[in-house]
């Protein structure tokens, strides 16, 4: 398995068949916008009854900005709260109070991570956490994998979980087992060596999962899909990796033609029954 790698889990249930299809006409019944309109498939899977979470990275934008607040559950050890019939909803409903309605939104976080803070003695979250030492250890795969055993032990069924693990990134490579470089090669930015021991690391990791759903006996009830995010100014040339694991499976072998990150929202809707909205670009898989 090659790394620069994100895994896709996707639990249907036993009696994925038996999930209610929506129709186009209610999956539109809300639509009121262009921007509405392409709404993610992890919606569309929420509103299925899926639990959503992501790990990735906290890149700051707003979450309603970018259609996502919706979709997760949680992301990035943060659960997100629907926000639907309280003040900072009414606020949105008018575009040119949106930059009021954040502000109100991040207030009201802060002060009620602050009530939990003086009297059930939880420790606030530092907004910041994501980018500065010594909290980085948690965009680690160490510290990643840690996350993704905790939530599909606790997750609510089915779910959908989102993971972009980051060890293969550089420009210092940390990997935990050496193989091909020294730690010598530690100091050294962008070291090939690291980068393939980081690989490893990420085949590794990739394993752990597997055997993880094994043997919580969930494995052969879940889809899981492998793929990179890098190597896109590459067009055809650089080949990146898409592999897809059904519940199930019994053949496997390379499939020749084409693909692109654009085929698994479409892939995954299809795998549980799910006729994909005709807006979706990209192409089912299956």
């Amino acid at each position: 398995m090659v790394a620069d790698g994100a895994v896709a889990l996707a639990r249907p249930g036993r009696a994925a068949g038996l999930m209610a299809t929506p129709s186009r006409g209610t999956l539109r019944k809300n639509w009121s916008s262009f921007e509405q309109n392409f709404e993610k498939a992890r919606k569309l899977l929420k509103k299925l009854g899926y639990y959503n979470a992501d790990i990735s990275m906290r890149h700051y934008a707003d979450p309603y900005d970018l259609n996502l607040r919706d979709g997760f559950d949680e992301a990035n050890f943060r659960h997100l709260k629907d926000t639907g019939g309280t003040l900072v909803a009414a606020i949105r409903k008018y575009p040119a109070l949106n930059p009021a309605s954040l502000l109100i939104d991040r207030m009201s976080e802060r002060i009620s991570e602050r009530f939990d803070h003086i009297w059930k003695n939880k420790k606030m979250q530092d907004p910041m956490a994501a980018v500065n030492a010594p909290d980085l250890r948690w965009i680690r795969d160490p510290a990643r994998m840690e996350e993704i055993r905790r939530f599909i032990d606790t997750a609510q069924q089915p779910f959908f979980l989102n993971v972009h693990m980051m060890d293969t990134h550089g420009e210092r490579f940390r990997p935990t087992r050496r193989i091909y470089s020294t730690e010598e090669d530690y100091p050294t930015l962008w070291s090939v060596d690291g980068y393939d021991d980081t690989i490893i690391d990420f085949d590794r990791r990739v394993g752990e999962i597997y055997d993880f759903l094994n043997q919580r006996n969930i494995l052969e009830s879940t889809i899981l899909i492998i793929s990179s995010d890098h190597g896109f100014n590459h067009n055809a040339l650089g080949r990146l990796p898409m592999m897809l694991r059904l519940p199930g499976q019994e053949k496997t072998g390379v499939i020749g033609g084409n693909s692109q990150r654009l085929d698994i929202a479409p892939t995954l809707l299809d795998a549980i029954g799910i006729k994909p909205p005709d807006w979706m670009e990209g192409h089912s898989m299956l």
